[in-house]
């Protein structure tokens, strides 16, 4: 709280005072008294503050360090602690499910839970490739039916007796994706094709127009 107010006085202090030394152009009908240099003054002069919250929070890790009595629930890892609450959802989600189902749980299957979003909003299958942790791999093709509930996000779960270290859509560009950077897992950058033509150098030799401007220098 403290960290916003002092962000709105030093916006205000900023504009006033470029503003006034400034003046210029103003910004709008509406507020005839501020200007555009008055706006940018109030910008930088809040930036000011950045630098006095990044040492505030490293003061208080630093006494945290140094006091771990001061340390309360929310400086942990509170999202991945297992409360009370937790391992009662857990036994009331057990209990509802069938002899079958908790075999299935307990066979040491490695589980995978997968969520697909159509960002183009064209429906097509789902083609996945499996990379597991000794190199083998395993192509699983998903029809496009998959989305008839849900034609923008849907969520399927994978087991494996193995354990997967990768998955790639499409890794055979069998469909009609444009954009293949979002289709790794763990996220891979892929070089673009004037990357890959610019490391290549041009084997195509020069065009026309470079072969002309070339002409009139000699």
């Amino acid at each position: 709280i403290l960290y916003s107010v002092l962000v709105a006085i030093f916006s205000d202090l900023g504009g006033l005072i470029i503003g006034k030394i400034f003046k210029g152009k103003k910004l709008t009908k509406i507020s005839p008294n501020k200007t555009i240099s008055g706006s940018i003054g109030s910008f930088f002069f809040s930036l000011l503050l950045i630098p006095l919250f990044i040492g505030q929070l490293t003061s208080i890790n630093f006494l945290i360090k140094q006091k771990p009595e001061l340390e309360d629930f929310y400086d942990g890892d509170y999202k991945y602690t297992v409360t009370a609450m937790d391992e009662e959802s857990y036994e009331k989600r057990m209990a509802k499910l069938k002899e079958k189902e908790r075999e299935l749980l307990g066979n040491g299957m490695n589980f995978y839970q997968v969520k697909f979003k159509s960002i183009g909003g064209l429906v097509m299958p789902i083609i996945l490739e499996f990379t597991f942790t000794d190199n083998s791999k395993k192509v699983v093709r998903i029809p496009a039916e998959i989305w008839k509930m849900n034609s923008e996000e849907v969520t399927k779960v994978f087991y494996f007796e193995k354990e997967v270290k990768g998955i790639e859509i499409d890794p055979f560009l069998e469909t009609a994706d444009v954009e293949v950077n979002n289709n790794y897992w763990p996220r891979v950058l892929r070089p673009t094709k004037f990357q890959v033509y610019k490391s290549a150098g041009n084997k195509m030799g020069q065009n026309p127009m470079q072969k002309a401007s070339m002409g009139k220098k000699e």
